[in-house]
């Protein structure tokens, strides 16, 4: 028996410290504290806010109510995507932020050698969408039930252009989704807390999409003239014309097949839209022009206030109804 019992506290003393290693580790995990996440446009930064909850600390790159085309990047701001555990950004939309996740610093798409990359160019779909405006292309017959595939159509002519794919509501989701299982693998604990966060923002922009495609459903016109070309997204959407004064970057002269293409869809239009974060004086002189009024439509580029995504969106949706003569 006493051979016994000395056996036994041999195992129990060798697996002791395995034991208490396994506890400790466990309990430094639960002391790291929240992922820390960078994105560098506002509405990747909802998307991860939103699916991360408390147990995400997202830093966005942009300050609120500022233009992101073309945000410059300073020595701090770097400093933040080399420190990240992941980074969400839209590769083609700033120039700055794609040169500096590509650095050494920032090469990874593991997380093996710096943080996780995420690029919503890869996980939203075609996001290079062809604008129907060019063509001056009559839209599709509308429908209350939005389209089960978002794709646009391939045939569609026109320039690959538009990197807005978040004012289509159907394209969110699937990159929520695709966020919850980055952060899975970097915290597997939260699994379920980030699959359920994804649910539930995927059920709200459901929601909100079904609202845009009856609420746009029945209009006495159809045409969106923008400060800027953002609006290809959601006018294929829910079956609009849109054109913009300016292209996809509004930081760039206007070229003139935009200038064009804008004033000729502005010919049947009685709004011209202005932007929180463009210059409004193309809108305004279009308008002037045309004998028409002008009102706000946000691209949601960013936000500034107590506005988030869905805000801007209803507000957007009412705007547009109230410009369109939807009933």
């Amino acid at each position: 028996m006493a051979d016994v019992r000395t056996l036994l506290a041999g195992i129990v003393a060798a697996l002791l410290p395995l034991t208490l290693a396994a506890c400790t580790s466990s309990q430094d995990a639960a002391d790291d504290g929240p992922l820390e996440v960078v994105a560098a446009i506002y509405p990747l930064q909802y998307v991860a806010e939103q699916v991360g909850g408390d147990r995400v600390h997202v830093v966005g790159l942009v300050a609120p109510g500022t233009q992101p085309h073309d945000a410059p990047l300073d020595a701090e701001l770097t400093a933040k995507l080399d420190d990240a555990d992941v980074v969400l950004f839209l590769s083609g939309f700033q120039p700055a932020v794609d040169t500096a996740v590509t650095s050494s610093d920032t090469s990874s798409d593991t997380g093996a050698d710096g943080p996780v990359l995420v690029d919503a160019a890869s996980h939203t779909g075609d996001v290079a969408i062809a604008h129907d405006h060019h063509a001056m292309l009559p839209p599709a017959p509308p429908s209350a039930e939005p389209s089960a595939d978002p794709s646009p159509s391939p045939s569609t002519p026109g320039p690959p252009a538009d990197p807005h794919f978040w004012l289509d509501l159907s394209r969110m989701p699937s990159f929520a989704q695709h966020v919850a299982e980055q952060f899975t693998e970097l915290d597997p604990s939260g699994s379920l807390t980030y699959e359920r966060n994804a649910q539930n923002l995927t059920a709200q922009l459901a929601d909100l999409d079904v609202r845009y495609a009856s609420g746009l459903l029945s209009c006495e016109r159809r045409e969106v003239v923008s400060s800027h070309d953002a609006f290809g997204y959601l006018a294929t959407r829910y079956n609009l014309h849109t054109a913009g004064i300016l292209g996809t970057d509004p930081t760039t002269p206007p070229s003139t097949p935009d200038a064009a293409a804008a004033r000729e869809l502005a010919a049947g239009a009685t709004t011209v839209f202005t932007e929180p974060l463009v210059d409004p004086r193309g809108a305004d002189e279009l308008a002037a022009e045309v004998g028409a009024t002008t009102a706000v439509l946000d691209p949601i580029e960013n936000v500034s206030g107590d506005d988030d995504f869905v805000s801007v969106a209803e507000r957007n949706l009412t705007t547009l109804r109230t410009a369109l003569g939807c009933s």
